[in-house]
Formats: structure tokens, sequence, C-alpha cells
């Protein structure tokens, strides 16, 4: 369930001495089957390799259903893919995931460099753009996925829980 690699980065400590820091690239998810809902959780640097581990992991879950719907929240994730790359990942989403059913893809974003990757990635020929819709708040995201507002602060709690897992 839980996808997350490593980064070592540098960083200058007390008195100008170079100090090791370690930053997790995580990657991870939820199925929260009472509501047909996958959540995706991504923080620091996001590679499209890590995105089509998780994505395999996703679909091989037992508990996953093609007819769910997904959030996918970006808003603590770097990336900086090429547009050939975002197309390649599109290919590579339509292809292995069952879309026959797939309800709807809300992406979290927060700021505008996440949107605009984010849009190119919604504009590739074989994404439905009817299916994806890019969101700033948690609470526009589960209206859109037409999810009972009631859920809201369990779908939040959700998120708070892979972030600090």
């Amino acid at each position: 369930m839980i996808k997350s690699s490593t980064k070592v980065s540098l960083a200058l400590g007390k008195a100008n001495r170079k100090k090791l820091i370690i930053v997790k690239n995580i990657y991870k998810y939820k199925i929260v089957k009472d509501i047909g809902l996958v959540i995706q959780f991504h923080k620091n640097d996001l590679t499209i390799e890590g995105a089509k581990r998780l994505k395999l992991e996703i679909i091989h879950d037992t508990d996953y259903e093609p007819n769910f719907s997904f959030l996918i929240d970006l808003r603590k994730a770097n990336y900086n893919f090429t547009e050939e790359e975002l197309e390649n990942y599109g290919n590579f989403v339509s292809e292995k995931v069952k879309l026959e059913g797939l309800k709807r893809v809300a992406i979290l974003t927060e700021t505008p460099e996440q949107v605009v990757k984010t849009t190119i990635y919604t504009l590739n020929k074989r994404v439905d753009p009817t299916q994806y819709k890019i969101f700033s708040t948690l609470q526009a995201a589960i209206c859109w996925l037409q999810i009972n507002p009631k859920y809201l602060q369990h779908i939040l709690s959700e998120i708070n829980k892979l972030e600090d897992d």
C-alpha cells in the first residue's frame, strides 16, 4: 500500500557547516471502499517511474475496483516532466488502468506550475477530458467527484495519515 523512496540533499547547518538531510519522496495511496475512492498522495520529488509503480500497485490491490474515482493530491509534490514524459504517462495509464467504468479523477494542485503540467497531462489525446479536473481545494474536488460532503473530514484525515506515515 505504501511506496516511498529517499533522496539525499545537503543543507547548511549552524556556522555554515554542511549537514546531511534525507528527504523522502512519498508515493502512497489509500482505497476507501465504502465511498468508492482511491486517494493518491505524493510528496517531494515525483518521478514518472515512481508514479507508474504506484499506479500498478493500486490496480493490483485486491480492494481496487475499476469504477472507483481517484483523488490525486499533488500539492506537496515537485515535478518537472517534459511534455513527452507526460504524454507517455498518459498512454501508460490508459493502457494499464481499466478506464472503462472509471468515474472521475480529481487532481489537487497548489502552484501555477502544477496546474500547467497537470493541464498538459489532461490534454493527452488518450485521456478523456470529461473524467479529469484540476482543483485547488479538497471541498471542490469531492463535490465534483460526487462524494457526499459528510465524508470531507474522513478524506482529509486519510490524506493526513498518508502524509504522516
